[in-house]
Order: structure tokens, then C-alpha cells, then sequence
């Protein structure tokens, strides 16, 4: 196969974007890892965030609570030692209050057992209450601080993001750009290889065929004419491409398979700069290749080309020729 080189500026510049390339998609792998790590960070301290304002908010309600509960004790306390004061609520209490001469004196007693009682009571709640207080005090500080850190995180997150779209949008770029660089080297190289290869085809015309391939190329002339038939490999009557190779070398006492690619493992593949009247040429797309005709020199080719068409002599077209073959 001929073919010609990129260009050494063409050369150095690709593989300048490349390098470029290469370091930009390990940037974007690293700022990947980085985002990663901040979302994660993030989402922990959003969870602490709202564990400590819902713990704050749950004490904020029982502040709220014991004030109430504090002012409904201390008054429903006092109601009990006033009314068992003025009743003699217990058993034994009214015994001793009948007895004139001491009712003055244990009722005094009994007042400042009773307002023990209620002070003693009230404070305990009251200590609560400030216990309460205290660690709202704290959990408001500890919220501050949840607070913070999910400022920092999400900052830490959006910055980590920005740079990664950033990184992205730059590999986007160079791979455009290595494709673009890729595609007119592979577009200048398939017309230099064309110039090259018209210009041996054209250079050929003389070359003498050998004795199989004169009579192989007189058979497949022979059927000029003759229309297109799928599968077809008869004379007169129709002939697909690979049915016709087959049938003309045939005639020269070769044996062929009626495939194209099967003809491609067939015969001996020579470089098309070397090409010969009677040679066979292959065309491919994605690997497979899919159709087969005779070289008769002078540039010229005897094909059928497809349906609706018959056996012609046409110029070789080099769209998918990927080589040639001598059976």
C-alpha cells in the first residue's frame, strides 16, 4: 500500500496536544477525587448541621415547657400547703390542731415544714431550668459552628465543581482540536496515497498481462454488458461482483470462491504500487470487506458494480481499496 508521512510540524503539533491532552484528563481525574471528597464532607456536615439545630430546637422547646411547668408546681404547691394547713389535710393533722393549746405552735410548724417543702421544690426546678439554659448556651454555640463548617464545605464544593467543569471544557477542547488535526492529516495522506496511486495505475498500461491473467481478463470483457444479478455467476445472464472474478479466472483454470472476502485469503496480496493487469481489487469498510473486480491496466478496472448496473470497464474508484491480490 502506498502512503506518505504527516507533515514533522503537523507531527510535533499533534503530539503537543496530546501531551496537553494527557495532562489535562489527570487534572480532571484529580478534581474529580477532589469533588468527590468535598461532596462527602459537605453532606457530613450538613448532617451535623441539622442534628445539632434539631437538638438546639428541642431544648428551646423544653425551656419553654419547664418555665410553664415551674409556675404551674410552685402554685399548685403552695394551693396544697394552704389548703392542708386550713383542712388538715393528713391523718394525724387534725388531731394535733384540735388541741388549742398547741395549734398555734405546730401550725407554725407546719407552715415553715410546708414552705421548706415548696422552696425546696421550686429550686429544683428552677435548676433544671438553668441546666436547660446552659446547654442552649452551648448547642448555640455548636450550631454556629455546624453552620460554618457547611458554609465552608459548600464553598469547598462549588469551587471543587467550577474547576472541574473548567477542566473538563479544556480536555473538550484539545480532543476537538487533536481530532480536527487528525482528520486533515488522514484527509491529506488519502490524496497524496490517490496522486501515488493514479500515477503507478497510469504507469502500468504497458506492463504485459501473464499468460492466466490475458485469458482471465479477455473472459471478464467478454461480459460486458451483461446485467448485475445478486448472487449471479453465469454467462450471459447475470454476475455479481466476487461470481464474476470468479468465473473469468476460472476460465484462465484458477479456482476461486464466490466471496469477496474469501477471494481476498485466496490469493497472494501484492502492494498496489506493484499492481498488474489481472490483479484483483479489494474494497472494506470497518474491516469487512465487501466487494472485488479485475485491474486491466491503464488505470482501468472490469467490475459489476451493482444492481441496476452491468459488467463495465470503469476507472478504479479508491473509496474503501485497501489492496489487491494476484491469484
Amino acid at each position: 500500500m502506498l502512503g506518505v508521512g504527516s507533515s514533522p510540524a503537523g507531527a510535533a503539533g499533534l503530539s503537543s496536544l496530546r501531551s496537553q491532552a494527557a495532562q489535562a484528563t489527570a487534572r480532571l481525574g484529580t478534581l474529580t477525587l477532589d469533588v468527590g471528597i468535598a461532596n462527602e464532607r459537605y453532606d457530613q456536615a450538613l448532617l451535623r448541621y441539622r442534628q445539632v439545630s434539631g437538638e438546639l430546637s428541642a431544648v428551646r422547646t423544653r425551656i419553654v415547657v419547664a418555665r410553664s411547668e415551674v409556675a404551674r408546681d410552685e402554685a399548685e404547691l403552695r394551693a396544697e400547703a394552704i389548703t392542708a394547713y386550713t383542712t388538715g389535710g393528713a391523718s394525724g393533722v387534725d388531731a394535733v390542731f384540735s388541741i388549742p393549746s398547741l395549734r398555734a405552735s405546730v401550725a407554725k410548724e407546719y407552715l415553715a415544714v410546708s414552705s421548706g417543702d415548696i422552696t425546696q421544690s421550686v429550686e429544683t426546678l428552677q435548676r433544671a431550668q438553668a441546666g436547660l439554659r446552659s446547654l442552649r448556651a452551648t448547642l448555640a454555640v455548636e450550631n454556629a459552628q455546624a453552620g460554618a463548617a457547611l458554609a465552608d464545605a459548600a464553598a469547598a464544593r462549588r469551587s471543587g465543581a467550577q474547576a472541574q467543569a473548567g477542566a473538563s471544557s479544556l480536555l473538550a477542547g484539545l480532543k476537538g482540536r487533536i481530532a480536527g488535526l487528525v482528520s486533515a492529516q488522514q484527509a491529506a495522506n488519502q490524496a497524496a496515497n490517490q496522486a501515488a496511486l493514479e500515477a503507478h495505475l497510469g504507469a502500468s498500461a504497458g506492463l504485459p498481462a501473464g499468460q492466466g491473467a490475458a485469458t482471465a481478463i479477455r473472459a471478464a470483457e467478454s461480459q460486458i454488458g451483461v446485467p448485475y444479478q445478486w448472487g449471479g455467476a453465469t454467462p450471459g445472464v447475470g454476475f455479481d461482483c466476487s461470481g464474476l472474478t470468479m468465473w473469468a479466472w476460472g476460465q484462465a483454470g484458477v479456482s476461486l470462491t464466490h466471496s469477496a472476502a474469501a477471494q481476498y485469503n485466496e490469493v497472494a496480496h501484492v502492494p498496489l504500487s506493484a499492481i498488474q493487469p489481472g490483479d484483483l481489487l479489494f474494497w472494506a469498510s470497518n474491516g469487512y470487506i465487501y466487494h472485488v473486480a479485475m485491474y486491466i491496466g491503464n488505470g482501468e478496472m472490469v467490475d459489476a458494480p451493482r444492481p441496476g448496473q452491468s459488467v463495465q470497464n470503469q476507472p478504479v474508484w479508491y473509496n474503501g481499496l485497501i489492496g489487491a491480490g494476484r491469484p
